[in-house]
């Protein structure tokens, strides 16, 4: 299984919500999981994680074909996302509906309509008012998936497990 996550913006929230995945899919579902880091800012590469054997360049990955479950770090990175779109089992973006990231998701969904792939995004978007999570699932024909609050990505609650069930299928 092969999930592309992508920011709408920077500081979404995108490099906590793949390594939430990549603990999911491993600790919870039984998948030999790496995370692909090709956001901008390289910061599960450079943070340590890389120890753990959980997180690689793009280039060491395509080393290895023995992972059951690739998750792909895109940052903000919207053109790198769209050319993975194709190779992709799950595609997650992540926006928000805040007043001062309101326009940058705006632009974002925006981008993804004119592709003709909105039907296939799951979009999460971490706050903001119900209100105008409405009015852009009208605006853009999407439907916004509300993450919960996790503080901790290693540890997998009930509620978190709900949420990343619906979100990746795995």
């Amino acid at each position: 299984m092969r999930i592309g996550v992508c920011g709408a913006a920077r500081g979404l929230g995108t490099t906590q919500l793949c390594l939430l995945i990549g603990e999911y899919a491993t600790d919870i579902r039984g998948k030999k999981t790496i995370i692909i880091d090709k956001s901008e800012s390289r910061q599960l590469y450079q943070s340590g994680f890389l120890k753990k054997g959980l997180v690689a360049t793009a280039e060491e990955a395509a080393l290895s074909t023995e992972y059951e479950c690739i998750v792909y770090d895109m940052g903000s990175r919207l053109d790198e996302y769209v050319e993975l779109v194709n190779y992709l089992d799950v595609r997650i973006i992540v926006s928000s509906v805040l007043p001062w990231k309101a326009a940058k998701t705006g632009e974002f969904l925006e981008k993804i309509k004119v592709s003709g792939n909105q039907d296939e995004e799951k979009i999460v978007i971490l706050s903001g008012s119900r209100r105008l999570q409405k009015a852009y699932e009208k605006l853009y024909h999407v439907k916004l998936i509300r993450m919960p609050f996790i503080e901790d990505p290693f540890q997998i609650d009930q509620k978190s497990y709900r949420f990343l069930q619906l979100l990746t299928q795995l």
